[in-house]
């Protein structure tokens, strides 16, 4: 059988990943599966205090979210796009994939520089109250710029999110199942965007996985999550 499509749609919080993947759904005619929705709805109809004023109690349901979103990517035999913060957490990844009978993902890194990240993230606060100990402080924020990176499970497209993004070509890289040529010129603004392999592969091959388009008017700015 054909290896479905599937996509993560990744990065850090405020980096562009929500309104990027809702566009990439559309575009590929795929279902969207987002770890907060899931989250925030279990939080509306659990109806329990406790998952919007206790942090453990918050991060489990947010275990569930992650879990009921393998199951459902499992019954997805179409594909479909999932979008999470994925930092830190690479084993679990790996292992809901191999569940959900996933073994070659294609990963969109959404990529912008930390400090816009964490602008953005405020800037949208208030969020739903299930997210107990948001907006972050300094030493979160700090811990991500050491260490945020794609879970590298596939194909990555690293994708420049500080402004419109060139979507038709991220869609046409899917589409060759992360396998497109070279680009012939920059495809973000002061280089060209990496399309690296599944970890193990060797190294970090170019491919025409543009970052972003070359004007500001191309598209919304992505600054959701």
């Amino acid at each position: 059988m054909a290896e479905r499509t599937v996509v993560l749609v990744n990065g850090l919080s405020g980096s562009g990943k929500s309104t990027l993947a809702r566009q990439l759904a559309a575009a590929l005619r795929l279902p969207l599966f987002g770890k907060d929705v899931l989250k925030e709805t279990l939080a509306d109809h659990l109806a329990d205090p406790a998952y919007l004023t206790d942090g453990p109690a918050a991060r489990r349901l947010g275990a569930a979210a992650s879990e009921a979103m393998w199951a459902l990517l499992a019954d997805a035999y179409g594909g479909a796009v999932l979008e999470s913060v994925w930092l830190g957490v690479r084993e679990l990844a790996a292992a809901g994939l191999a569940r959900a009978g996933v073994t070659r993902p294609l990963e969109i890194w959404c990529d912008v520089p930390v400090e816009v990240a964490r602008r953005r993230a405020t800037a949208r606060w208030p969020r739903h109250p299930v997210h107990v100990g948001e907006p972050h402080g300094d030493d979160r924020w700090a811990y991500w710029a050491r260490t945020a990176e794609p879970l590298g499970l596939g194909p990555v497209c690293r994708v420049d999110t500080t402004g419109p993004v060139d979507l038709a070509a991220v869609v046409a890289w899917i589409r060759t199942g992360g396998d497109a040529a070279p680009a012939d010129g920059p495809a973000r603004s002061g280089g060209t965007a990496r399309s690296d392999g599944p970890a193990g592969s060797g190294g970090t091959a170019r491919a025409g996985c543009p970052a972003r388009s070359g004007g500001r008017g191309d598209g919304p700015d992505h600054g959701g999550g």
